[in-house]
């Protein structure tokens, strides 16, 4: 595949998702766990090739995706662990790239699973993809909280998110 031939940032940025997630689904596949520093390495540091190149997982999330300065791709790579977005059905492409990130983003932050707002604490417990990428979601935790409530379905939360009174 020749790299050159993707037009604009929109067809690079989906690209590179597909390829990110097409790469954990082949680590799976081949008997590679993330689990355990040893079986980590192996997982994020498997190499394959790409327009004539190695990447791995690692150098794909940190040299490629992290360039495009936009937090939501951590809602839509899914490296295969506990704290990790669904994958979704449907693969990435240039011209919708947009609302699948923003729809990403949504389902991941409204995961109960993964994120929990206690209204009657007024706490927010969320994921670990927020401790582990930090910067990318604002420099204080009223910055983190203001980006999250941009996604929360209840706006009663938004709305206290925003506010700065959950912890």
């Amino acid at each position: 595949f020749n790299l050159d031939s993707l037009s604009d940032d929109k067809e690079k940025l989906a690209f590179w998702l597909n390829v990110y997630n097409a790469l954990v689904i082949k680590n799976v596949i081949d008997g590679k766990s993330p689990n355990g520093v040893m079986d980590r390495m192996g997982f994020f540091g498997a190499n394959t090739r790409v327009g004539g190149r190695n990447f791995d997982l690692k150098s794909i999330e940190s040299d490629i995706l992290r360039k495009f300065k936009d937090p939501r791709v951590y809602f839509a790579i899914v490296p295969a662990t506990a704290s990790a977005p669904k994958l979704h059905s449907q693969a990435f492409n240039g011209e919708e790239v947009e609302q699948q990130l923003e729809a990403a983003a949504r389902d991941f932050i409204n995961d109960k699973r993964r994120n929990r707002f206690s209204g009657a604490l007024q706490a927010a417990k969320l994921s670990k993809i927020f401790e582990e990428h930090r910067e990318q979601f604002g420099k204080s935790d009223k910055e983190l909280l203001a980006y999250v409530a941009g996604y929360v379905n209840d706006e009663e939360v938004a709305k206290l998110l925003k506010r700065g009174t959950y912890e």
